[in-house]
């Protein structure tokens, strides 16, 4: 999908997606939302459907319903019986673990999947993305060899070599300490910003300080559904407050809770 001119930058997702066990449901996601250019957070505990619909949008996994667009690209539409893998859909997907070849060095891992172009276009691409991720010294080292930061570079760097037009993060910094989680987002946000045509980022975390330090936009998440959509602060007041209002309220009598 390199090199392809899309008409608009924003993300649709509309989905529901159910997990069963032995016949029975056991979770159902329902969420739709807009991600426009940037980053948006989509932020809330282990279990409340983070992953999953980054998995739908970027076609690991399929809904059971619902659409999914990047611009004018319709990526997924159960009613049309739409369906594009995710080598057609054109989004960068970074993992917690990197998923890197550790067998190659650096540079292959860069270079992978760079299938349609000459060998000079790939070699100036890859030479490229890793001076921007900081890790054009390490072209020639083993995957084993480096930091857990490093990897992640060189993570992002092989996502964004092939020019997405959009980009998944699921929790790529929970293994990382808080100075490098903040660098690499900091190279990850001047990326998008030097870029013609800024891309929807969308970064996946329980981390509040990861939403707070890079995330234009935040919806949070639980057993499912959307509670919230904002700016990040204000969500998040926004939360708090119906915390407290649930812990002030006075408890129910007796007589409701056995009801």
């Amino acid at each position: 999908m390199e090199g392809m001119a899309f008409a608009m930058t924003r993300l649709h997702s509309r989905i529901v997606k159910a997990h069963t066990f032995r016949g029975v449901s056991s979770f159902k996601l329902d969420v739709e939302a807009n991600f426009p250019a940037g980053v948006t957070g989509v932020f809330g505990p282990s279990g409340s459907g983070k992953s999953t619909w980054l998995e739908c949008i970027a076609g690991v996994q399929r809904p059971l319903q619902g659409k999914i667009a990047l611009g004018e690209r319709v990526l997924f539409d159960d009613a049309a019986g739409v369906s594009l893998s995710p080598a057609q859909r054109g989004i960068g997907y970074i993992f917690q673990d990197a998923a890197l070849f550790p067998h190659m060095n650096v540079r292959a891992n860069v270079e992978y999947g760079l299938t349609h172009f000459a060998a000079t276009e790939v070699r100036l691409r890859a030479q490229g993305a890793m001076e921007t991720f900081g890790v054009a010294a390490l072209a020639d080292q083993k995957i084993r060899r480096i930091s857990g930061g490093e990897r992640q570079r060189v993570a992002l760097a092989r996502a964004l070599v092939r020019d997405p037009q959009c980009l998944l993060l699921d929790e790529p910094f929970s293994a990382l300490d808080h100075d490098t989680t903040m660098k690499i987002m900091d190279d990850i946000l001047d990326w998008n910003r030097r870029r013609e045509q800024p891309i929807p980022i969308v970064l996946v975390t329980h981390a509040l300080e990861e939403v707070l330090a890079m995330a234009e936009r935040v919806i949070t998440l639980s057993q499912g559904r959307i509670l919230a959509k904002g700016h990040p602060h204000q969500v998040l007041a926004a939360q708090r407050e119906r915390l407290l209002a649930h812990l002030s309220a006075p408890p129910k009598p007796a007589t409701d809770l056995l009801s």
